[in-house]
């Protein structure tokens, strides 16, 4: 064989292979990137026993990095411990891209979500998403809540029913309708380009919201700054020279954004990503977002948008609380409902320290403690 079909054949390997590894990522497996350092591994071994020029030691090389880098993967995949966790959706299509908010969820669907520690099952719950591509609540001709944020606003791990806005409004008697407007993953800058495009209009219908309430955690400081790895394509904003909140885009295009969504399958890159830290000026810009909102919410509905900071005492919080009070944006803690949150954290999570999403008992709680404060404060 000549050496131009020798290198075509070899592309065609190396195309094919890089193929079959996209199947594996895409496959619902927990530990996909163990089994590409696998497959590599495998063919570096072939080069080194069939080889006899210099690729052998190109393979030495390639191997011992695919080698490492898969041991420490399977390491944080759960390989060597007797905890393996795996979240599974019974809908591939459950996550979709959207133009505005760089992904959501499938419009009018029901997705059951499970996730394990090995055998055991640490919660096994149905998502149930309306027409509008919200998580549904009940329809009641009440004074109208909109609740914005991320998973801890969705729900992730407890049932329709369970979530904070719904246990909202049946705490309240249903006086109040609650709006679930969260999704997981979600940061402030979704909120606002939701408010900005309109896109939570067409589900409030003509019952305005008198109040708006945003769940935040500390995580979301990151997001709003580009920072996560799973949302590449979300909605970028940035301080201007005058301190003023700009859309700028998506924070990367589609095929960089595509990369991302893959990498999201590796728990060492998830890992090596969580470590940066946030600065300053992120603080500034995860404030700033919530100001915009607020404007933009107060001057559609003539309502009043609070936060509710889902924070211990640590992580940022006392930064986060000085440049909301500089805006004038009303917050209220969760240890106000939760006065023992920070020393008794496992009593309000699904699974601690392994599942951190609040449990039914925690959204029972604010809910209660939220319906009591906008009752006392008409």
């Amino acid at each position: 064989m000549n050496t131009f079909k020798k290198s075509f054949v070899r592309l065609l390997g190396v195309v094919f292979l890089a193929v079959f590894s996209l199947g594996i990522v895409y496959y619902n497996r927990n530990d996909a990137f163990v089994y590409i350092a696998l497959q590599w591994l495998l063919v570096c071994t072939a080069v080194i026993i069939c080889s006899k020029s210099r690729m052998r030691l190109w393979a030495v090389y390639a191997g011992t990095v695919i080698f490492t880098l898969g041991l420490f993967e399977a390491y944080c995949a759960g390989w060597f411990s007797q905890e393996s966790f795996n979240l599974s959706i019974d809908d591939p299509s459950y996550y979709q891209t959207h133009p505005v908010l760089g992904y959501a969820p499938k419009p009018d669907a029901q997705v059951r979500a499970i996730k394990k520690d090995g055998s055991d099952v640490m919660y096994d719950v149905q998502y149930t998403v309306s027409p509008e591509g919200f998580r549904i609540g009940e329809e009641e001709e009440t004074t109208a809540v909109a609740f914005f944020g991320g998973s801890y606003t969705f729900g992730e791990g407890v049932n329709d029913h369970e979530t904070l806005p719904y246990q909202f409004q049946e705490k309240s008697g249903k006086h109040f309708q609650a709006y679930n407007f969260g999704f997981h993953g979600y940061g402030p800058h979704q909120m606002l380009a939701m408010l900005e495009n309109g896109l939570e209009q067409k589900a409030v219908a003509t019952n305005r919201p008198k109040y708006a309430i945003y769940t935040a955690i500390p995580g979301q400081i990151k997001r709003s700054a580009g920072k996560a790895l799973w949302d590449t394509s979300g909605p970028r904003y940035r301080l201007n020279e005058n301190g003023e909140v700009v859309y700028a885009g998506a924070f990367q295009n589609w095929f960089v954004s595509s990369i991302g969504t893959v990498l999201t399958r590796s728990h060492l890159l998830q890992l090596l990503w969580s470590k940066p830290k946030s600065t300053h000026r992120d603080i500034q810009l995860f404030a700033a977002i919530i100001e915009k909102a607020r404007d933009i919410f107060e001057e559609r509905y003539g309502g009043t948008l609070y936060v509710l900071l889902w924070f211990r005492e640590l992580n940022h919080e006392q930064d986060v609380i000085t440049e909301l009070r500089a805006r004038q944006i009303p917050f209220v803690r969760v240890q106000e409902a939760l006065p023992d949150f920070n020393a008794e954290i496992s009593n309000y999570t699904i699974r601690f320290p392994h599942e951190l999403h609040p449990n039914r008992h925690a959204y029972e709680l604010v809910a209660k403690f939220l319906v009591d404060y906008f009752k006392s404060h008409p």
